[in-house]
């Protein structure tokens, strides 16, 4: 039968399969398994590792591509223990568990707030003066005899006296200039004024610049207790006493003596003194600062809580996006291990093709251009599987990038042949409420709306009227002249106070205008508009990226149906060429045509196998389900 009588039936069975694959998921000979086994296996996994191998002992005098095989270690790995050790040893994942962790001790430390705040001091104080005096020259009064200065000012008084009268009978009297005292300036031994009452003269003594007195000290405690309300607001009350030890300098001058060890009540008695007081501040109901939207430490808590909560989702939207990447690159390296080796084999056959080739020429049974043929071919398939190579290095790089482990290993998959075999089952109804629910990012954006709607609700109550409530008591006692006798006594008596003081009062601010609070009023608005259409687009694009991934897990999945049929073609094409070429009815040429079309059946394949579990990748992770339930400490979002 010739090839042009064989094309339509070929055509019409891959119509037939293709109808087939998108109405029934293009299931193949069995509903439960893809048939691959035959042609991705692992059989040929040691046939690789052994090339490998070799390269690593022959180090630098391998070329090409396997020259970067060179001192690397090998790794072998399922496809559960990449993911195991992707979650474990990921760099984004582990940055993201320490930001969670960051989010965790932010939210401890804002709540913290709202804890009553107790403070003790005690305190001790000493202080002393010390007598210190120079020997001083300069202009003094002289000393006189006391009587006759008396009589001399008497004299000059009476003077004065009767110059005012004189200057009031004249008209001349100018009160407060004439009866000013003079005083006594001396220049270059000249008295200048001769109205000087005085009669000075140089002379030297000591001028004390500091007096001695008894050291006196003081011992002081306070305690106070300080409340915030989560409302807003705060409370606080405080009770402090002293302990004062006075020296008896500057009391008056008759006070009488009580006892020849504490003549004055400033000694070991009477020396205690207490105060108390009570403070409480609020914003009033309905006005700026009141509430939890109103009071910073309120919103502070409600806001480390939505920022916990999305530092969790991001680490449930890294870890998904980090393990479907690193799912990804295990597969590429799965595609490129089966296109290395269907590569190599198509180059070994190619040789024997060649061998034969150039045997017939040296027979002068094939023509200088066969050969020619041949050779190009063999050329170009060398470069390919250089080629080859050199991507499965590549993906092996990538893939322990993904994971964080050693950078001199070279990965080799195994244990993947049952997983690649298991058709998936996709439900577009469950994975649609199952995004909506589990989709990392769609909580984290669902987050941020939320966080921009208690940013409006707290700019609507910062543009409210702001009128705050004060009240302060205190109770004093008064240590000027004598405290009580002991501590007991003078805190007993805290509320018998020497000195009590009430206060009461309304504040009202407001700038003019109130321009601040309207734009930033006005901003929260449009952020929160923002983020509500930006959540609404992201479950449009959810249900839309859901479709286009069930259309396109149709459309490979019938591609590995074809494939699977190409495959059959192609080997039964090249049985009857190498059928032909031992009857002579065939060529070296024909035979490597055939061949090639064997390996782009194959390689297609394996694209396609590949290929529809990518699309589960990406399906599982839509919905999330990378992500173990137990894998992240969950955070009831308030």
């Amino acid at each position: 039968m010739s090839l042009p009588k064989i094309k339509p039936i070929i055509i019409s069975k891959l119509s037939v399969l293709l109808i087939y694959s998108f109405a029934h998921h293009a299931m193949a000979a069995d509903d439960n398994q893809l048939q691959i086994k035959n042609i991705i296996n692992e059989n040929h996994i040691p046939f690789i590792q052994s090339i490998i191998d070799k390269a690593i002992k022959k180090g630098s005098d391998v070329t090409g591509a396997r020259y970067y095989l060179n001192n690397r270690k090998v790794m072998l790995l399922t496809p559960e223990k990449t993911i195991e050790i992707a979650r474990k040893s990921n760099l984004s994942i582990l940055a993201a568990r320490q930001n969670l962790r960051i989010a965790q001790a932010r939210v401890q430390q804002v709540d913290s707030s709202f804890d009553s705040v107790w403070d003790a001091n005690i305190s001790w104080n000493w202080q002393r003066s010390f007598e210190r005096a120079e020997e001083i020259s300069r202009l003094r009064k002289k000393e006189d005899d006391f009587e006759a200065q008396e009589e001399e000012f008497n004299l000059l008084e009476n003077e004065f006296t009767d110059a005012e009268e004189e200057a009031k009978q004249t008209g001349e009297f100018s009160p407060g200039v004439e009866n000013d005292e003079v005083g006594c300036v001396v220049v270059n031994g000249v008295q200048l004024s001769e109205l000087c009452i005085q009669d000075p003269e140089f002379t030297t003594v000591k001028e004390f610049a500091s007096s001695s007195f008894t050291p006196s000290r003081s011992t002081n405690g306070a305690i106070s207790w300080t409340k915030a309300f989560a409302f807003g607001g705060d409370f606080n009350i405080s009770l402090s006493s002293t302990q004062d030890f006075r020296n008896p300098s500057g009391l008056d001058f008759g006070t009488s003596f009580v006892s020849k060890e504490d003549p004055f009540l400033v000694g070991s008695a009477f020396r205690w003194t207490s105060s108390f007081s009570v403070n409480f501040f609020m914003p009033l109901p309905y006005t700026k600062g009141f509430g939890q939207y109103g009071d910073s430490g309120s919103l502070g808590i409600i806001l480390a809580d939505k920022r916990l909560y999305q530092s969790e989702q991001l680490l449930n939207s890294t870890l998904n996006t980090s393990l479907a990447e690193t799912r990804n690159s295990y597969l590429e390296l799965i595609r490129s291990l089966n296109r290395l080796y269907v590569t190599i084999i198509h180059r070994q056959n190619m040789e024997k093709i060649l061998n034969r080739t150039l045997k017939r020429y040296k027979a002068r049974l094939a023509t200088s251009y066969a050969k020619a043929q041949i050779e190009a071919q063999y050329s170009g398939i060398l470069n390919s599987e250089e080629i080859a190579w050199n991507n499965y290095i590549s993906n092996s790089n990538l893939l322990v990038e993904k994971l964080g482990i050693d950078s001199n290993l070279i990965v080799i998959p195994t244990g993947f042949v049952d997983d690649l075999t298991k058709v998936i089952q996709f439900d577009k109804a469950s994975a649609i409420t199952t995004s909506m629910t589990n989709n990392a990012t769609l909580n984290l954006n669902q987050s941020t709306h939320d966080v921009n709607n208690i940013l409006l609700r707290s700019s609507k109550n910062q543009a409210k009227i702001d009128l705050s409530f004060n009240m302060s008591v205190s109770f004093s006692q008064s240590g000027t002249t004598f405290g009580y006798d002991s501590l007991e006594q003078s805190v007993k008596n805290i509320f018998h106070p020497d000195n009590e003081f009430y206060f009461i009062g309304l504040n009202f601010r407001r700038p003019w205008g109130n321009r601040s609070a309207q734009s930033s009023l006005n901003r929260a608005r449009i952020n929160y508009q923002k983020s509500s259409d930006q959540l609404w687009q992201q479950k449009n694009e959810i249900i839309n990226t859901l479709n286009i991934v069930l259309a396109t897990s149709y459309s490979t999945r019938s591609q590995i149906s074809i494939a699977i049929e190409n495959i059959k073609l192609a080997q039964l094409a090249f049985d009857r060429t190498m059928t032909k070429s031992g009857n002579l009815l065939s060529t070296e040429f024909e035979q490597l045509q055939k061949l090639d079309d064997l390996l782009n059946a194959k390689t297609g394949y394996i694209d396609a196998v590949i290929n529809y579990k990518k699309v589960h990748v990406r399906f599982k992770s839509i919905q999330g389900g990378f992500v173990k339930k137990d894998e992240v400490i969950k955070v009831s979002e308030k």
